[in-house]
This record gives C-alpha cells, sequence and structure tokens, in this order.
C-alpha cells in the first residue's frame, strides 16, 4: 500500500491537510524520526526519506486522533401515526375507482407473516357462494346467504349437508353504503362496533378498520374515509418495521381493549397500504367467478 492510499483511508477531508496543526505534526514526527535513527546507530542500505504524502497520513492520523470524535446525526423524528394515515389516505384517493356489481367476486391474494398464500373469493353482496384457498391447496367454502337462509356446514371437508338450512344475514365483501366522508365513517364504524358487540369500548374502533383495511373491497374514497376516521381514534402509536420483499414500512397501531394491538402496515415511501398484524395485502380485485384471478 502507498502513501496516498494511507491519506485516502484516513478518511481525512482535504481542508484537513492545510491545518497549521497538521504542519506542526509533520515536522515533530520527521524530526524524532531523525533523532531515533541517529542515537540507534541503525543505518539502512537506501535510507528512505519519508515523503510528504506519507508524512501528511502520518501526521493525519495523529490529528484525527486528538480532535473530538465526530457524532453522527440524531435520526429523523417518527412521523406521527395521524400524519402517516392521512398520507395514507391521499395515496389510496391516487388509486382507480372500480365499482363492483353485485353478482361479482373480491379476489384476494394474502401473503401471511411466515410466508403462507392464502387467495380468496368472496361474494360481492354476500349471496352467492364463495371460497378460500391456502397454500397447501385446502380449499374452504364461504356460503352465501340467499333468502334469509343458508345450508348448514359441520365439516368443511364434507361440505354443506343437502336439505338443512340454517338463518343468516348476507355478508358482502363490499358494502355501497359505506360512507365516503370521513364524518360518516365515523358515525359508520360506531353503529358497526354497537351492532357487533353492545359493549365495545372506542378502541373497539381499531378492529373494525383492521378487518375492513383487509377483509372487504374499498373503493378509494372509502378507504380514505376509514384511514382518516382511525386517525380520530385515541392510543396510536407509530414505528418502523420491514414489509414484503424487505420494503422499508411505518407501522401505524392501537389496542383494541385486549393485549393485542391493531397493526395497519404502510410503505415508507408511498403510504401505501400493505397489510395488518398477520398478512401482507398483494393483490384485491374484482372478478367474475370463483377461481378467477386478475
Amino acid at each position: 500500500m502507498d502513501e496516498l492510499s494511507v491519506v485516502r483511508g484516513a478518511a481525512v477531508p482535504p481542508s484537513a491537510l492545510d491545518d497549521p496543526r497538521l504542519a506542526a505534526a509533520r515536522a515533530r514526527l520527521q524530526g524524532e524520526i531523525d533523532r531515533s535513527t541517529v542515537r540507534s546507530g541503525w543505518r539502512p542500505a537506501a535510507r528512505r526519506r519519508w515523503t510528504p504524502v506519507g508524512l501528511a497520513a502520518a501526521a493525519a492520523a495523529v490529528l484525527v486522533a486528538a480532535l473530538p470524535p465526530s457524532s453522527e446525526p440524531p435520526p429523523p423524528p417518527m412521523m406521527p401515526a395521524a400524519q402517516v394515515l392521512e398520507m395514507a389516505a391521499s395515496a389510496a384517493l391516487r388509486k382507480p375507482d372500480r365499482v363492483p356489481r353485485p353478482d361479482q367476486f373480491v379476489y384476494s391474494r394474502t401473503v401471511s407473516r411466515n410466508g403462507e398464500i392464502y387467495e380468496g373469493w368472496l361474494s360481492v353482496d354476500g349471496t352467492r357462494d364463495g371460497l378460500y384457498r391456502d397454500s397447501d391447496g385446502l380449499q374452504t367454502a364461504v356460503l352465501g346467504c340467499r333468502d334469509g337462509r343458508r345450508q348448514v356446514v359441520i365439516d368443511p371437508a364434507d361440505g354443506p349437508i343437502p336439505g338443512r338450512y340454517e338463518p343468516c344475514e348476507p355478508e358482502p365483501a363490499y358494502d355501497p353504503a359505506m360512507p365516503s366522508d370521513t364524518a360518516g365513517m365515523l358515525t359508520y364504524l360506531r353503529q358497526r362496533n354497537e351492532r357487533d358487540d353492545p359493549a365495545s369500548t372506542a378502541n373497539s374502533t381499531g378492529k373494525d378498520v383492521m378487518e375492513l383495511s383487509t377483509g372487504h373491497y374499498l373503493r378509494p374514497a372509502q378507504r380514505a374515509a376509514l384511514l382518516r376516521a382511525a386517525a380520530l381514534t385515541p392510543g396510536l402509536t407509530t414505528t418502523p418495521t420491514t414489509g414484503p420483499e424487505s420494503r422499508a414500512c411505518l407501522t401505524v397501531s392501537w389496542t383494541f381493549g385486549g393485549p393485542d394491538p391493531t397493526m395497519l402496515v404502510f410503505d415508507a415511501t408511498t403510504h401505501e397500504f400493505l397489510g395488518d398484524n398477520w398478512r401482507f395485502v398483494d393483490i384485491v380485485d374484482i372478478v367474475d367467478r370463483v377461481g378467477q384471478r386478475t
């Protein structure tokens, strides 16, 4: 390695070579070399004279050691959760808007945190039979509710029992009545909480936000209203995380009355919604039949 390489490796800025302290250190170093050579009586066959660059490298090392250690700049402050949700709402509004027909299906492909893939075909209006399929090929029927009744299933492997029905209400994968404004969405979520659990608290909103974000088809304005309503709930926190394919992500989380928090994951750059506690949403689309993909 030559002296120039040493200088480069010392990570000293070029301006430091003009520092008066460096010139003094260089002179002292050369003097000590000369004096130690005379005292020892050592004479090399061809004595190497230190070049200015070589002396600069050695003296720079002395100077760097003497200077106060540089401190890394502090990490940027974490973006507030409400701001993350607002930017995610704006990102949702940039998505194309499609209005599904009642006879269609919402197709979704999700990837669990441990890499398992799940596909689902859910009836848009909840009256037609849908299907779930996992990465092992196991299929589970999602029976529709028609005329207030649905076939009885005891063992999914055996399918529905012919001639046996139970009362039901349709569970649509898309709700055209879901509001597209924040105030309306807050009322919608409150009514949903009261219907599902009369004893629910305000924090139960988080659970509904998570379920609606990943398990239903939302038009862009509906998703934006849902995220803006979520931003008004108490107890929100933001943490950095890693998403699919090592993407930098931000997690917005809050507790909804239990030990496990609700978590919504967003791309740290585009603020696109990516998933929740257990899964990342890979594809959501509208298709005409069960088994059809995008």
